[in-house]
């Protein structure tokens, strides 16, 4: 089963309802009262000290082949657009994460990966301050990795449908 992502409650796409980028004579402004930065990709670098074992290890997590290798010792792969996730040769970075990935069955999610990757059955997690349920674990160099499903259905199949479409909430 693919693991989507889930969009965040604000994102930039409310500022790009237009073709052009939010310029001076615009009124959004930022907390500073400027043209805030503007955000439109990014990347999260896990690093794993075998790239061969930890390559295949995160096409296992993910459930699919990397969608870019650079060069030697490093991969890619689009979680959605403009969102990617790389896994580089090199030690591991301590005490960051954990990453974060919005799914649509937690359960089903924690079985897949117990079957594929050996991962214990981790313990999954709720509050009722939080609007979801989450799960941490780590690979096997250490980098703590976690899912996260949302309680309400229809906001999780709404998040999903957006993806899916290509679009974002505005």
């Amino acid at each position: 089963m693919p693991i989507w992502i889930i969009l965040p409650k604000r994102n930039i796409c409310s500022y790009l309802k237009t073709a052009a980028w939010p310029d001076k004579n615009q009124a959004f402004r930022g907390l500073s009262g400027e043209i805030p930065v503007i955000v439109y990709e990014m990347t999260v670098q896990i690093r794993v000290p075998d790239f061969k074992s930890g390559r295949q290890w995160y096409e296992a997590l993910l459930d699919r082949t990397a969608d870019f290798i650079p060069h030697e010792g490093f991969a890619e792969w689009e979680l959605m657009p403009g969102c990617w996730l790389q896994v580089a040769e090199g030690p591991v970075a301590e005490g960051s994460g954990p990453l974060r990935l919005g799914v649509q069955d937690l359960e089903v999610e924690r079985l897949r990966l117990s079957e594929a990757l050996g991962t214990e059955l981790f313990e999954i997690r709720t509050r009722e301050e939080i609007p979801v349920k989450w799960a941490t674990f780590a690979d096997p160099w250490g980098n703590a990795i976690g899912f996260f499903e949302y309680l309400d259905e229809t906001e999780k199949q709404e998040k999903i449908r957006m993806i899916r479409a290509g679009k974002c909430r505005t």
